[in-house]
């Protein structure tokens, strides 16, 4: 127990200390789960926080039963980033109310505003999906992770990373969904739509 308070700790001091000048955000905007057998996703979304209005686009594809890939680009201010990414449940409940464990792990590339660098990330989670009748569904997740940057700027700087999304299929082909992100020391709500085909 002591361990998780911890780690509790550090990451929160991560998001608090760390500069915003490296805060990219691309969210999860979708559970752990897998979809379905040659699935892919393009999602159009917009981040929103500190008076700024940012687009970003995403595109997933099925990796197996339980994880998808996905490459998302994004334009932030006057930097432009790109990002991909592995997301996967590792261990499910299953049953009516089924709930994933597992997590994202991604690499960027940004340039603009006077930096260039790149970035790692690993968010490690949990999200539930129901089902509900006539093939829509409701899905919610959570996610704490930690974050390491190297730029012209500075290299080596690690900061903490914490996420909370929900998103509603009105149809298993298109759906809505909504995500908040924390990313050093900064904070942005991001919704948008996506359709599975």
């Amino acid at each position: 127990m002591n361990r998780i308070k911890a780690m509790l700790w550090i990451v929160c001091a991560g998001l608090t200390m760390a500069g915003t000048a490296q805060a990219q955000f691309f969210g999860q905007m979708g559970p752990l789960s897998g979809m379905g057998e040659r699935s892919a996703l393009l999602g159009v979304y917009l981040g929103m926080g500190n008076g700024d209005i940012n687009p970003s686009a995403e595109l997933r594809v099925s990796s197996g039963h339980r994880a998808t890939m996905g490459l998302a680009a994004s334009v932030e201010h006057s930097t432009f980033a790109v990002q991909g990414d592995v997301r996967a449940g590792l261990t499910g409940t299953g049953g009516d109310f089924p709930m994933e464990l597992g997590g994202q792990l991604a690499a960027g590339l940004f340039t603009g505003g006077g930096a260039t660098g790149i970035y790692a990330q690993a968010v490690p989670g949990l999200s539930f999906e129901w089902n509900l009748d006539e093939g829509r569904s409701f899905s919610t997740w959570a996610g704490l992770g930690f974050r390491l940057t190297a730029s012209s700027k500075s290299v080596g700087d690690g900061t903490g990373l914490a996420r909370l999304g929900t998103r509603y299929n009105f149809s298993p082909s298109v759906g809505l969904g909504a995500a908040l992100e924390a990313v050093s020391g900064g904070s942005k709500l991001i919704a948008g739509a996506d359709y599975t085909f």
